[in-house]
């Protein structure tokens, strides 16, 4: 194992090392920690900053990189070292890093900053793009309009292949990943795209307009971001035009951005099942703010366990060897209706992400959990019944204990359909359904429908 990443190490780009780190640093002339940046690429850099063990060594990486290369490694860092890396730069710095930023990522950083410094930042840039920045400001950060750019090679149809090619090159360097021309009319409305490509082997003379194929789809800015990563999944695409209700283009969506919404939406997800959507809260050092968003769900969970002990004492007409021995088989009935529920219920969330699962499909939802959940709880019934008669050499045992997993399992399968459904139902995001809310509603419920069968069986038996 050790060979192989080695290897790895010596054939790609060698990451930062703490102690190398801590070496260059102790060099106060700076000569070997400017040499040893150099070739380093933005997201080492990044990382090289994260790993410093004093803050006070940022501005010491920070002014040997250049206005590029500081915006990029802007753009790696987490929101939080961000703005960390943001309080160890002038105003002044500050605007021209932002002037080497795309749009989009200027927008976000932007966001982030106090709004005297924003508009002192926006004032010393070029106008155009300052009113480029401030209209992505103003969409929702988790909509297209929020995560498009407007750099992109836009065109009237009427240009002849000659007459693009010579914009291409006057434009090339101010805009990064050129695969199309965006084609419009004199208006500004879309039209359609032309590949770079098509570009090239076309005849000189021949205009955009006789090039031009039809997008595969276009967005408004208002879509939110979770859909546009979806159509780019469901049609393979690497770069997406957005328009206004009239057609007119606004700007465009690249596959970096849709990855980094990806991550984004399924680290939110996980965040939201502890009843938070914000890392720091997570991750950071306000405990407080960790506590009172943590202990909620786990008071849910103990009042859960309360009211589960409270319904074993309102059987008191079991006897009391038979409720010895059956009592014994409670944790693994809710262990397992519990599991069964929580699979069902991170399926049915994971397909509303992916569009996989709809309300006005849910019936087929159901009955499949229901199969499933019938079946699994069948075989287990039958398993752990034959455990429970043949350890007690008690057939009643097995039967009780058999058809209440099988039971409690299959209410599990459709309760973990039924609510993340509610929430999304109601407009709410049923990641929140998951974790200790569902665990808790399916201990109650599965111990309910045990000593329910329980009692049932003894009383028909007796």
């Amino acid at each position: 194992m050790e060979e192989i990443e080695n290897t790895e190490v010596e054939e790609g780009l060698t990451p930062p090392d703490k102690e190398e780190i801590a070496r260059i640093l102790a060099d106060e002339s700076d000569g070997a920690l400017k040499e040893y940046l150099e070739p380093l690429h933005p997201a080492d850099i990044a990382e090289l900053l994260m790993l410093l063990p004093d803050e006070d060594d940022w501005p010491r990486v920070i002014k040997y990189l250049n206005d590029e290369d500081a915006s990029l490694v802007l753009e790696e860092l987490p929101e939080h070292q961000r703005q960390k890396m943001v309080h160890f730069l002038s105003t002044q710095r500050l605007s021209a890093i932002v002037g080497e930023m795309d749009t989009d990522d200027a927008a976000d950083l932007l966001a982030e900053l106090p709004d005297k410094q924003v508009e002192t930042i926006l004032h010393s840039m070029d106008e155009e793009d300052a009113e480029d920045i401030q209209q992505l400001m103003s969409y929702p950060d988790d909509s297209a309009g929020g995560i498009m750019q407007t750099e992109l090679a836009s065109m009237e149809s009427t240009l002849t292949v000659r007459e693009a090619i010579a914009s291409l090159r006057e434009m090339h360097q101010e805009i990064e990943e050129l695969r199309h021309i965006y084609v419009t009319d004199k208006d500004g409305k879309f039209l359609g795209l032309v590949p770079i490509i098509r570009l090239l082997y076309a005849d000189q003379d021949t205009t955009l307009d006789d090039l031009k194929e039809p997008a595969v789809i276009t967005v408004p800015p208002q879509l939110d971001q979770e859909d546009v990563a979806r159509l780019f999944r469901k049609y393979d695409l690497v770069s997406m035009p957005v328009v206004d209700e009239n057609e007119v283009l606004l700007g465009r969506i690249l596959i970096d951005d849709v990855v980094d919404v990806l991550d984004e939406e399924a680290s939110e997800d996980m965040l939201r099942f502890v009843g938070t959507s914000s890392e720091d809260l997570v991750y950071g050092n306000k405990i407080f703010s960790i506590i009172m968003r943590r202990l909620p769900w786990l008071v849910s969970n103990l009042l859960g366990g309360l009211i589960t002990g409270y319904l074993i004492t309102k059987f008191d007409n079991i006897k009391l060897l038979d409720a010895m021995i059956l009592i014994s088989f409670v944790p693994v009935i809710t262990a397992m209706a519990g599991n069964m529920g929580s699979q069902s219920a991170t399926i049915v969330i994971r397909g509303f992400a992916l569009g996989k699962v709809q309300l006005h499909n849910l019936s087929r939802t159901f009955i499949r959990e229901l199969l499933v959940g019938l079946s699994i709880g069948l075989i287990c019934g039958i398993l752990v019944g034959s455990i429970g008669a043949i350890h007690n050499g008690a057939p009643l045992v097995g039967i009780i204990v058999g058809t209440s997993m099988m039971i409690s399992m299959t209410t599990a399968a459709l309760m973990g359909v039924a609510v993340p459904s509610f929430f999304k139902l109601i407009g709410t995001d049923p990641a929140i359904a998951s974790g200790p809310l569902v665990t808790t509603v399916l201990d109650i419920t599965g111990i309910l429908i045990y000593l329910a069968n329980t009692q049932l069986l003894l009383t028909l038996l007796a």
